[in-house]
């Protein structure tokens, strides 16, 4: 295949957006509020020491929520 300037322009500003984009794409997702209505129907508390013990009598202290789908 002979190359030209033009193929070469083209993949490199190709390879230019790819790059500009993908760094857009993998940026963090916000974190959930706890007014979110999924957040309280699920009792989640970014402190996890905030929980009502009461109304969630499966929390133990030292839990963790950091590896919730959620958080």
């Amino acid at each position: 295949m002979k190359s030209t300037r033009r193929t070469s322009l083209i993949f490199t500003l190709g390879g230019v957006c790819t790059v500009a984009l993908s760094r857009h794409a993998l940026a963090d997702a916000p974190k959930l509020q706890e007014t979110n209505s999924t957040a309280q129907a699920f009792g989640y508390k970014s402190d996890a020491a905030k929980v009502d013990k009461a109304k969630y009598a499966r929390y133990a202290a030292g839990q963790d929520c950091s590896n919730c789908t959620f958080y």
